[in-house]
């Protein structure tokens, strides 16, 4: 599962990252369809959890925080059958998946606001469920984010977050491909992320862990191939893909697992 990249400069709430970081990020986002490949090996161990745990219905509300390009808006609807919200703390990340959305005959709200900032009113109740992916992890302190995660969805609403392992393998990968992108991580591992829910005193943890066996998408390597023309990035992505296919027989891990994911439900 792609992540989102981060840089050098801290903003806002003990924020690792600064607007123009994602301004830069998603110039480079390659135009194409929403539809995601929810059984692919990168996904498929979340699709796995996020089944388990979640429910199902079109009368369900769900927001995802951090919502642009509308991939995983896309997928909730498709797999879920929720009604739509997406949020984005920048304008141009919003337009982007307004546009994407649009074009992809995906009815969804986006709003542009801060998630610190945002509050709920008649119009916007909190959700039956709030969502995020590659979001939490791009703080020093998670837990008040982790906090508006469960500001935002009703007692007894449920809450999935979802972010890459740089506590392992593919952590020490990016370190030595990426170096600045790595140093804005918070290099959160399981433990950190359920115990930082945990300390809101409102949920309960329903399922969650290290998902995916092997896998190097989280570690700049494709990224990195891929700027380097075609054929240097079929002689690089070929063993990786093998690799990761002959991974499959690994049990998640701490150190090998690419991805950390969570479900929880909020208990008030």
């Amino acid at each position: 599962m792609p992540e989102k990249p981060s840089s050098s400069k801290a903003d806002g709430p003990s924020r690792l990252t600064a607007p123009e970081d994602w301004t830069r990020f998603w110039s480079t986002v390659r135009p194409g369809p929403l539809g995601i490949k929810h059984r692919h090996r990168s996904f498929a161990g979340i699709d796995d959890l996020f089944s388990r745990h979640l429910p199902r219905g079109e009368s369900r509300r769900f927001l995802e925080l951090g919502c642009c390009p509308g991939t995983y808006l896309r997928y909730f609807h498709d797999r879920f059958g929720y009604q739509l919200t997406g949020m984005d703390y920048l304008e141009e990340g919003c337009e982007e998946t307004r546009a994407r959305c649009a074009a992809d005959g995906l009815e969804a709200e986006i709003i542009h606001a801060d998630l610190f900032d945002f509050t709920c009113d008649p119009d916007h109740p909190p959700w039956d469920v709030v969502a995020s992916f590659g979001v939490v992890e791009h703080f020093d302190d998670v837990v008040p984010c982790l906090q508006r995660h469960v500001d935002l969805v009703a007692p007894g609403g449920f809450i999935a977050i979802v972010i890459p392992n740089h506590s392992g393998l593919g952590g020490s990968i990016l370190r030595r491909v990426d170096p600045e992108r790595h140093a804005m991580h918070n290099l959160m591992t399981w433990d950190d992320l359920r115990t930082g829910l945990e300390r809101t005193g409102q949920v309960d943890i329903l399922g969650g862990g290290y998902l995916g066996h092997l896998g190097f998408w989280n570690t700049a390597l494709y990224q990195r191939a891929r700027s380097l023309g075609r054929l240097p990035h079929l002689a690089i992505k070929a063993p990786l893909t093998l690799l990761e296919h002959a991974g499959r027989v690994l049990p998640n891990s701490a150190y090998l697992s690419p991805t950390v994911a969570v479900v929880a439900r909020r208990t008030e």
